[in-house]
């Protein structure tokens, strides 16, 4: 599942977790406050097209991830 991806990749690329973006369905409390501690974003489904690219865009912006 998703945090446990997220606490492997905090353990060998921290580097790597602004690049996180976290997509559930589950209203579970846990998951949601474990997101919440992470600062990641988050889509909840369900969600549009629309949501997902500005999602990325935000990401992209905020110089997460190196350009080539």
């Amino acid at each position: 599942d998703g945090s446990n991806l997220y606490r492997e990749v905090a353990d060998w690329r921290p580097d790597l977790l602004s690049r996180f973006i976290f997509i559930s369905g589950f209203d579970d409390t846990e998951v949601a406050d474990f997101i919440r501690q992470s600062r990641a974003p988050i889509l909840s489904k369900p969600f549009r097209f629309e949501d997902i690219r500005r999602t990325i865009d935000e990401v992209l912006a905020s110089g997460a991830v190196a350009r080539s």
